[in-house]
């Protein structure tokens, strides 16, 4: 039930100790979990925004362990929230960090919460039983 992307990083995520800097996480995390949401909603710019992030650091990510691979898996989701645990591992297939994280459907035009489609549901539903 995880779906899995390749990345790696860019110059800029690198800091003055060699490896991945703390921010960069968060946009890592985000990009993965955008290509994510793109296939499970079968929707070119799904419209949802990040309610919580939580990351923890397991192991330093330098430019040696790259390719790196992002899973991600949605724990459970609800009319308007999905939650969602995200793994990022170095090319030797250790995890460097483990975010967990919860995400609002979002209305545009309202500029707040909104409820899922019934179609967003379904290709929710079909992505937690992978």
């Amino acid at each position: 039930t995880w779906w899995s992307r390749d990345i790696r990083p860019w110059w800029r995520d690198i800091d003055y100790l060699g490896h991945v800097t703390a921010a960069s996480y968060a946009s890592i995390y985000e990009e993965v979990f955008g290509g994510f949401m793109v296939e499970v909603w079968q929707e070119p710019e799904p419209s949802y925004v990040v309610a919580d992030l939580s990351i923890s650091y397991l192991r330093e990510i330098r430019m040696a362990d790259v390719p790196l691979t992002v899973h991600a898996h949605v724990d459970e989701y609800g009319e308007s929230t999905i939650s969602a645990t995200m793994v990022i591992v170095g090319s030797d297939a250790a995890p460097r960090s483990i975010a967990r994280a919860r995400y609002v459907s979002w209305d545009r035009d309202g500029r707040g919460r909104r409820a899922m489609t019934q179609a967003q549901l379904d290709g929710l539903a079909a992505a937690s039983r992978r």
